[in-house]
Order: C-alpha cells, then structure tokens, then sequence
C-alpha cells in the first residue's frame, strides 16, 4: 500500500514511506547480542540495504520495477536472488 500511495510515479530506487522504525532497533540488538559468540556471525541485512533514511525499494538495475520486498518481512523472489547475491555471497567469498 505504501508504495502505491507514495511511489507508484517515482523510481523507487529509495522508499521512507511505511518502513518499520523499530526493525532498525531490533537488527542492532541482534547484532549485539551475536558479537560475544564464538562461531556466530550476524550478517545485517539492514546494514547494507538501508541509510538512516530509506531503504532499497526496487532492485538496482531493474527496468521491471522488480520489488525487493513485499512487506517488513519478507523478500520477493527475486529480491531474495538479490541479497544472497549482493548481501550474503561477498561475505561468504570472504571468508
């Protein structure tokens, strides 16, 4: 629905509108709460689809205006091709 309200005439590249202010909380706390474990690593999806202000609206790229998600929870199938990708590939290359 934001999208539609907000965005349905814009790139998208960026969305604000409608976004969860207390998932930004809830990743930090996680983050946190891994660090002391040994053997566990946190990989924020947050931290490298999201600024302070918006997050990754439309798949960078996409002419189709492909949808990285579809509500606070959960990826579109191609927006779910796009962080293992682009989020969890390059740290797992990494290791």
């Amino acid at each position: 629905m934001a999208l539609a309200a907000h965005y349905w005439d814009s790139p998208m590249s960026k969305v604000a509108q409608g976004l969860d202010p207390d998932l930004a909380g809830v990743d930090r706390t996680l983050k946190a709460r891994a660090e002391g474990i040994r053997g566990l690593t946190y990989v924020s999806v947050i931290d490298r689809l999201c600024d302070g202000d918006a997050c990754v609206g439309v798949l960078p790229g996409s002419t189709d205006r492909d949808l990285l998600a579809f509500d606070a929870g959960h990826l579109t199938p191609k927006g779910s091709v796009y962080v293992a990708a682009e989020v969890l590939r390059p740290w797992l290359l990494a290791r």
